[in-house]
């Protein structure tokens, strides 16, 4: 009897993170970010339903990925990608797929310079992991122009959160 009540008691302890909003509507076309994150998680710790809540719009290219934790200790890697997306289109993408997908969004910061988006969702490995995304403005010189063409710049950072 004491048995199946120490096994209860830890099923209940077990995060579920927030329910899916199939009724809010990604605005574009979005991809996982599975394979941005391949190389920073080659144990593959981070959960699948994690990856899968995890997307950016189509076109999103890679320019940075960073490994935080140095792996000592909990999980916490970001990967860098610009859009030739205006901060405003971004940040109307994030807080609808965030919705979308279940992320309780936990802070919003926004500044002259930046958004920040502070997520949570329970991960299928029981544990609660946290999803930071943060837009700014990025620009990058264009071949051949004095110019520069304006993108945004959106950080994803993936870190779990201990659970006890």
């Amino acid at each position: 009897m004491l048995l199946v009540v120490a096994i209860a008691g830890t099923l209940a302890g077990v995060p579920i993170g927030v329910s899916a909003n199939s009724s809010v509507k990604i605005p574009q076309p979005y991809l996982s970010v599975q394979s941005a994150f391949a190389p920073l998680d080659p144990s593959r710790i981070v959960p699948k339903n994690i990856l899968a809540a995890t997307v950016v719009p189509m076109g999103s290219q890679v320019v940075a990925r960073e490994n935080l934790d140095n792996h000592n200790g909990l999980f916490d890697r970001s990967v860098s990608f610009s859009l030739p997306e205006s901060r405003a289109q971004l940040a109307s993408f994030e807080l609808a797929t965030f919705k979308h997908f279940g992320w309780k969004i936990r802070t919003q910061t926004n500044t002259a310079t930046s958004q920040v988006y502070y997520c949570q969702k329970g991960g299928s490995d029981g544990n609660y992991w946290e999803l930071s995304a943060t837009i700014t403005r990025n620009s990058v010189p264009t071949l051949g122009n004095s110019t520069s063409a304006t993108n945004s710049l959106l950080t994803i950072r993936l870190l779990i959160e201990s659970f006890s």
